[in-house]
């Protein structure tokens, strides 16, 4: 049985080795940084050095078979498949029974889980040594279970070490926040990545990861979801359709359809705040093109029925539906209101 955890190329040993000096100094660390990015095969690589080395082979063998005693994983069942395999070997022990099976699964990291939580860390290590929890996205938690973990925050079991990862620490509550040591993991930079998208996809050209990269925001986690799903095709379709929305009379209802059909309203609506968000830059650049949007005569026909105000407008109205969409909303609702503020030119007529 393979007894190492690998990290990803643009995670080196000083930053592993940093997380786990930090619970020297705090029984709980919180580690920050957009998605995307390998937050959970870090924490998975942390967790391995923490508790797999603890008590020699018997303990790894543990944990790479999803079975370590000591090692507990909270996620929500939205969550649950965009974690490492080692860490959804651990999280099942804490989601229902059917929790996956729902049509549409939950976001939230309910109070009942994090009371058990609780009820199995006030037990004794199993294997003598630390208890370790990873929490994911922490944002995630709702009110009342939010509550719950800044009670245990403020009085931890002993030997007990907690591992948050956060996509957006602004959602997450200041007293929580203020009780873990904050670790910000930055936007991989370098050659390192492009190399390992290249190796998972050799077919792709250089042109194309660059692409997929620029499109996920430069998180290479995110870009090779984009080049295994195909993407580009998906965003040259969408981008004509916001173009036909902008500039005509389009048949409103047809293309909410089609949209919907797609099954992608939350990669929809994180893209239309990158269009959006370029197309802000390339008004008050006069005119520069920069980013994935790197067309100028694209993003002006985009905007130029918006005025600046209202472009700003838009920009925070996707950006608060990509921020809180959640899987259970009416998606058909949502996308053909999508549709209708893109022909919302009305509002908040200052000059541009």
């Amino acid at each position: 049985m393979n007894t190492q955890v690998q990290p990803l190329p643009w995670q080196p040993q000083t930053m592993i080795d940093g997380i786990i000096h930090g619970f020297t100094n705090a029984h709980a660390i919180l580690l920050a940084g957009p998605q995307g990015i390998g937050k959970n095969r870090l924490a998975t690589t942390v967790a391995h050095a923490v508790l797999g080395n603890e008590q020699s082979a018997h303990a790894a063998n543990l944990f790479n078979a999803g079975s370590h005693p000591d090692l507990h994983v909270l996620t929500s069942a939205a969550s649950y498949h965009q974690a490492e395999p080692c860490l959804q070997q651990h999280a099942i022990r804490y989601l229902a029974a059917d929790a996956l099976e729902k049509k549409r699964l939950s976001r939230q990291i309910g109070i009942d889980t994090v009371r058990a939580l609780i009820h199995n860390l006030e037990e004794s290590s199993t294997l003598a040594g630390n208890k370790l929890v990873v929490l994911f996205p922490a944002e995630n938690l709702n009110r009342s279970s939010a509550n719950a973990m800044l009670k245990y925050l403020e009085e931890p079991t002993r030997k007990t070490l907690l591992l948050l990862i956060s996509h957006d620490i602004s959602r997450i509550p200041a007293t929580v926040r203020s009780r873990c040591m904050k670790i910000t993991i930055p936007i991989p930079q370098g050659t390192a990545v492009q190399g390992w998208l290249q190796s998972k996809y050799e077919t792709r050209s250089a042109t194309e990861i660059a692409s997929a990269l620029a499109l996920s925001g430069y998180r290479p986690l995110l870009a090779s979801q984009y080049l295994q799903h195909e993407q580009q095709a998906l965003v040259a379709e969408l981008l004509s359709d916001v173009v036909q929305v902008c500039t005509g009379n389009p048949n409103h209802v047809s293309i909410a359809r089609k949209w919907l059909k797609f099954k992608q309203t939350e990669f929809i609506l994180a893209w239309l705040c990158k269009l959006f968000s370029d197309v802000i830059k390339f008004r008050l650049s006069a005119g520069a093109a920069s980013g994935l949007f790197n067309t100028t005569a694209m993003l002006d026909t985009v905007g130029k029925p918006f005025n600046t105000d209202r472009l700003f407008q838009v920009y925070d109205y996707f950006n608060s539906l990509s921020q809180r969409f959640d899987g259970v909303v009416d998606e058909a609702l949502l996308i053909e209101d999508v549709i209708l503020t893109l022909t919302d030119t009305s509002r908040s007529r200052a000059a541009t």
